[in-house]
């Protein structure tokens, strides 16, 4: 059905029957028209939000039953002119209930939005830009904090001036060949695992929440007491844990560093990549990454760095000048010459036309039935 759907109200009557966990689905159509919907079954709590394990037996945390879609988030033709979703959290404060989840800090989607508002006349192809946009505000704030900890007590500590000085001329981007990316991704774990071991000690290393950076983030401005002692004390030890960190991995010349190094995707092919003398020409990597967890060309470092599994635009206006890439290609067949035909593109950035009606194909397979 919604497949079918031909307008807002067929989307939504389609996703109303969605039996599953909540997914949201975004929304638009020729006419200029968009929207936004949350569909899914979200189970009615009353006194407790599902977030942390709880007492089944009991009784007390039984479900009352599932949220009417009709109270599940919904937008459409918002005043702002724009729908932006980077696996952030759609439930405004103050729902109806309580819904947890693995949901992502919002700098991703506050950067998306900055971009779009900062100018006129998009083009579909310009939108590319942004998809592979690298800059991380977090981390940014994060290099200006360490700095006017610098400021205030770096006479005591003359050994972090050279790191000072990489954070210093940074603009924020993680880019894969400099240095103060790497600097900031270090300084943040080893900040986050330092916070997790004042709530529990000896278990910071499991703090990996994926909305972490925003505590960390509002723990730095805020300051509140009982936390730490002293704040600027905290970041300078993390910038010397962080500093010390790196050269074991690349070395003692900050300068020479490159976040690249550390970032690190490797794509591998499960059954053909395990092939003796031969498996490694099906597999792809190890490439040097830009982006991070907090960029909306999003790296995430979980059993293994992941990227964006794809990159598509789609132009209301002409389908035909909609674009798209994968990460290898369009045939899972090693032997086709088609198997990574997109690895490039995708590693520089680049779209490839995705034509819906213009499409001239250069070879034809027809399957012929026979008879019994």
């Amino acid at each position: 059905e919604l497949n079918r759907a031909r307008n807002w109200q067929d989307f939504r009557a389609a996703l109303s029957q969605s039996p599953g966990p909540c997914m949201n689905f975004i929304y638009a159509d020729r006419a200029g028209n968009i929207g936004s919907q949350v569909a899914g079954l979200v189970p009615l709590r009353v006194g407790f939000d599902g977030g942390v394990p709880l007492d089944g037996a009991s009784g007390a945390f039984e479900w009352r039953g599932f949220l009417p879609f009709d109270q599940l988030p919904s937008t459409f033709n918002p005043s702002s002119g724009l729908v932006v979703y980077a696996n952030g959290d759609p439930f405004p404060q103050g729902a109806s209930a309580a819904v947890p989840g693995g949901f992502h800090s919002p700098y991703r989607e506050r950067r998306i939005r900055a971009r779009i508002e900062s100018r006129r006349n998009w083009t579909a192809g310009d939108m590319l830009s942004i998809q592979t946009d690298v800059y991380s505000s977090f981390s940014h704030f994060l290099a200006r904090q360490v700095l006017a900890a610098c400021a205030r007590h770096g006479h005591e500590r003359p050994a972090l001036g050279p790191a000072a000085e990489i954070l210093r001329r940074w603009d924020g981007r993680m880019e894969a060949d400099a240095a103060a990316p790497m600097l900031a991704e270090l300084l943040y774990q080893h900040l986050r695992t330092a916070i997790g071991n004042r709530a529990s000690p000896g278990r910071g290393l499991l703090y990996q929440s994926r909305s972490a950076a925003t505590a960390v983030e509002r723990l730095l401005a805020e300051r509140p007491a009982g936390w730490f002692d002293d704040y600027d004390r905290l970041l300078l030890d993390c910038l010397q844990d962080a500093i010390d960190e790196g050269r074991r991995m690349q070395g003692q010349d900050l300068a020479r560093w490159r976040y690249g190094r550390m970032n690190l995707l490797h794509l591998r092919n499960r059954v053909a990549g395990q092939l003796p003398l031969v498996g490694k020409y099906f597999n792809a990597g190890p490439q040097p990454m830009s982006g991070s967890s907090e960029t909306v060309n999003m790296i995430l470092r979980e059993e293994q760095l992941i990227g964006p599994s794809m990159r598509m635009i789609i132009d209301l206006g002409d389908f035909d000048r909609s674009q798209a890439v994968l990460t290898l290609g369009q045939s899972g067949q090693v032997l086709s010459r088609h198997y990574k035909d997109h690895w490039r593109a995708y590693i520089e950035g680049r779209g490839l036309p995705m034509p819906f009606y213009k499409v001239e194909g250069k070879e034809t397979l027809v399957f012929m039935p026979e008879a019994d």
